[in-house]
């Protein structure tokens, strides 16, 4: 018995690992979901098929779960798209990073389609903005509501890098004004002895 459990984990944990990798950046990643609660799916796995997006064309090859590795922070915005209503939890790494936001106007009906920039520009549709620290990250996606009337739709999201290192403004502003103090004082010391050449 405690053989099937520690498998059961071991499965478990490879499944959080390996995954489809994904690049950060701007490329925007379509996923699939059935009825909630139930895991997503990336448009890339076997028996998916997605409608392709627009504005822009989102990727369709990914497969869950979505792997990358940052190294600096970065975030992760997810945003439904079809029909108005679903809502998703994201996990990173098995662990919840939060709900998007909730439906509060137009449950169940469709003005934009798979049109990206319209969903993105319509406050109607459920979204999230979730932080990522650095290092390794394996993203899973949960549809934790339907859209009324509906038992399956997609979206998508986005993972944007931030720079690892931020240059230091005050720091860079005080090197400067030293390294100018001192080639002031060296031309000003070479001025005065040349016009004193016995010194």
């Amino acid at each position: 018995m405690k053989k099937y459990a520690l498998l059961s984990a071991v499965v478990l944990c490879s499944a959080s690992v390996f995954g489809g990798s994904i690049t950060p950046g701007t490329t925007w990643y379509e996923f699939a979901f059935g009825l909630a609660t139930s895991p997503a799916v990336g448009c890339g796995d076997p028996g998916t098929n997605c409608t392709t997006t627009q504005n822009p064309v989102a990727d369709k090859t990914n497969t869950v779960p979505w792997t990358f590795t940052l190294a600096g922070t970065g975030s992760i915005f997810v945003l439904d798209l079809g029909a108005i209503g679903d809502q998703f939890q994201i996990f990173d790494n098995l662990i919840s990073l939060g709900l998007t936001s909730a439906i509060t106007a137009g449950d169940g009906t469709n003005p934009c389609g798979f049109d990206i920039a319209c969903a993105n520009g319509d406050s109607r549709y459920s979204r999230g903005l979730f932080a990522l620290g650095s290092g390794f990250h394996s993203i899973t996606i949960d549809v934790i509501r339907n859209a009324a009337g509906f038992t399956s739709g997609q979206a998508v999201f986005q993972v944007t890098p931030v720079s690892a290192s931020v240059p230091d403004t005050g720091a860079s502003v005080l090197l400067f004004g030293i390294s100018l103090v001192v080639i002031l004082f060296t031309q000003t010391r070479k001025l005065f002895a040349g016009s004193h050449p016995n010194i």
